[in-house]
């Protein structure tokens, strides 16, 4: 029921890269929404736009990098 009441191909795609974007959805919030398997625990994280972060400060540290604060 839940494949037929979706809305067709474009208009998810569309609402799917609305989300990722903004930060709502990870790759593996949408690819389970399309009936797919997950890519592991890279996709499990969530863009935050730079027009978010505070003013004047610098964006988050990515949480995946391996690199260290000076």
């Amino acid at each position: 029921v839940a494949g037929l009441l979706r809305g067709d191909f474009a208009a998810r795609m569309a609402g799917y890269a609305q989300g990722r974007q903004w930060g709502w959805w990870s790759v593996n919030d949408i690819r389970r929404l399309e009936n797919l398997n997950g890519i592991g625990a890279e996709g499990d994280v969530y863009l935050q736009p730079l027009n978010m972060t505070p003013a004047g400060g610098a964006p988050p540290a990515d949480p995946n990098t391996q690199e260290s604060a000076a």
